[in-house]
């Protein structure tokens, strides 16, 4: 860890909004606040990832991806109101947001996690903070299986938890269904292939490389794998014809243009079905 790594961070920070002050951090970083060693901690993950040397574990930021990051981390910085736990709340955020869904369980909890926003978005359109943890609050009492973002924020906003209880369960109750859960399952699927290189559909085809990082995350996801038959590019072709869109229109150099997801939603409904999450009718 270089000795002036916050004062970098700062200075990212800076030349992202040239408004802000050098001192930054400087008014929640020298209080007494109880969670400043793990507050700390956060922002040197922050840090290591903007820098790029997470991108071996987590791949390479786009530079959008890099701007929402210091967008969120300035985010009322300055604002004389501001309070140490809600700037905290949005460090929780966004070290949140670095996390690659690997398992069927993580996607299913990503699902609960954008749904539980969703409720949050209509409920706090002016993006309080304390406010929307407050509705991470209660979906986490009430075994939403969500993690409360900050347990220790002793700020609760203006909504009542009996309101916020209310809208949560309608959410669920309308979009947390058997028919919808594998649509949903494969649209969690887009910030994980977009950190991989994913950018929609491709036209001129993706590169071989970011094919091949993509096919090994949805093998690794469904429990599948390439199988070797008549030669390696009949393999690899065949291979891809699970989860990509091929464009034949040159048989000597089809290209791959694009995610199938029809068949990614029909995986997921499969592995539910197969795992008693859903009952086939």
């Amino acid at each position: 860890m270089p000795e002036n790594w916050l004062g970098t961070l700062a200075n990212l920070c800076v030349a992202f909004n040239p408004k802000l002050k050098p001192n930054l951090f400087e008014k929640h970083l020298q209080n007494n606040y109880p969670l400043k060693s793990t507050l700390i901690e956060q922002l040197s993950y922050i840090y290591y990832r903007l820098q790029g040397q997470l991108d071996l574990q987590l791949n390479s930021l786009s530079q959008d991806s890099h701007a929402a990051i210091l967008c969120k981390l300035t985010e009322n910085i300055e604002n004389s109101d501001a309070c140490t736990e809600g700037f905290h709340n949005r460090i929780n955020d966004i070290v949140a947001s670095f996390i690659l869904t690997h398992s069927l369980d993580q996607v299913l909890y990503c699902i609960r996690k954008t749904l539980v926003d969703k409720t949050a978005y209509e409920l706090n359109k002016d993006g309080e903070i304390h406010t929307w943890n407050h509705i991470y609050r209660v979906a986490n009492v009430d075994g939403l299986g969500i993690a409360s973002n900050l347990k220790e924020d002793q700020y609760s906003g203006a909504l009542s938890a009996d309101l916020i209880r209310e809208c949560l369960a309608k959410k669920f109750q309308t979009e947390f269904t058997s028919f919808t859960l594998p649509i949903l399952a494969a649209r969690e699927l887009n910030q994980p292939l977009s950190a991989l290189g994913y950018t929609g559909s491709c036209a001129e085809g993706y590169t071989i490389g970011r094919v091949e990082a993509m096919q090994k995350y949805l093998e690794q996801l469904f429990f599948t794998s390439s199988t070797s038959t008549s030669s390696k590019q009949t393999s690899f072709l065949e291979s891809c014809e699970k989860y990509f869109i091929l464009d034949r229109t040159d048989e000597d150099f089809p290209k791959i243009t694009d995610i199938n997801w029809k068949n990614i939603t029909l995986y997921f409904a499969e592995i539910f079905i197969e795992k008693n999450y859903l009952k086939k009718k």
